[in-house]
């Protein structure tokens, strides 16, 4: 069951749907939550001959805010909040309080644009790319009211179904209550399709998800990317789920500018779990 969360913020409006979101989520679970801000000077500050005391000071300042933040989230979701700041990278910090804290997931905000090239910040992508733990990613605007329809949208390339991060999808759908449809798209012939799908629901996943309700879904499409978006339009779900690795369904996503603007506009959130035998590279 999941025990710790932890959620990045950089005080903008971007992490404020992530925070919070976890914060709810954090209370569904029954686990406590860890806030983590990396505290980094501004390009105009970083540029000013700035005296130790003065930065200490602005530090201690940041620490203030953070506490304050954990204890508003405290009060409003009754859960437990930790809070931390540093002044390393983000990514090599989020790495150890995984590890120090053996968290089972991090969320962290979507940047609130639809610009022609990018669709996470710089932060999230770097954190996706080089997380051996599940990410939960959070679109602007997005809130948790509840989480009833799951899609896992499946790449067979990136399956890994025996691991335990596998089974965050599990624990989510069980104590959630959430459906969970298992969306398998592949470049083939329409007639092999009911094959597949046999194929498809005789694996580990199957077994994984066997007291979960779930159903499969197979589809044939030359663009895979957009059919998933397509099937996020029509089954409406509340999470995405995908393992990302190279040349994977989320790599695709990323890299199409109308699939990428369409995932920003449905604002469901996104969980990336990691394929621990290969990196995504986005």
């Amino acid at each position: 069951m999941m025990k710790t969360i932890i959620a990045t913020t950089d005080y903008s409006s971007d992490a404020y749907y992530a925070v919070h979101y976890a914060a709810r989520l954090a209370a569904c679970f029954n686990a406590q939550l860890l806030l983590f801000n990396a505290f980094q000077l501004s390009v105009h500050a970083a540029n000013t001959l700035l005296s130790p005391s003065t930065v200490d000071k602005m530090m201690h300042n940041n620490e203030t805010r953070l506490a304050k933040l954990g204890r508003e989230l405290s009060e409003t979701y009754h859960i437990e909040v930790k809070y931390t700041t540093y002044t390393s990278l983000v990514e090599e910090e989020i790495e150890i309080l995984v590890k120090q804290y053996d968290a089972d997931l991090v969320v962290i905000g979507m940047q609130n644009e639809l610009a022609e090239n990018k669709i996470l910040g710089n932060t999230t992508t770097s954190v996706i790319r080089r997380a051996n733990y599940p990410v939960l990613v959070v679109p602007f605007g997005a809130e948790f009211n509840t989480i009833k329809k799951i899609l896992f949208a499946r790449d067979e390339k990136a399956l890994h179904e025996g691991d335990k991060h596998m089974k965050l999808l599990k624990e989510m759908a069980d104590l959630l209550k959430a459906e969970v449809e298992v969306f398998h798209v592949e470049k083939m012939p329409v007639e092999h399709s009911d094959k597949r799908r046999k194929e498809v629901q005789k694996d580990e996943l199957e077994q994984i998800l066997a007291r979960a309700p779930h159903t499969y879904k197979m589809a044939n499409a030359d663009n895979i990317a957009e059919s998933i978006v397509e099937e996020m339009k029509s089954y409406k779900p509340d999470l995405l789920v995908m393992v990302p690795h190279v040349g994977s369904f989320l790599d695709h996503l990323l890299k199409r500018s109308m699939t990428r603007k369409m995932v920003m506009e449905t604002k469901v959130p996104l969980l990336a779990l990691p394929d621990m035998n290969t990196t995504v590279m986005i």
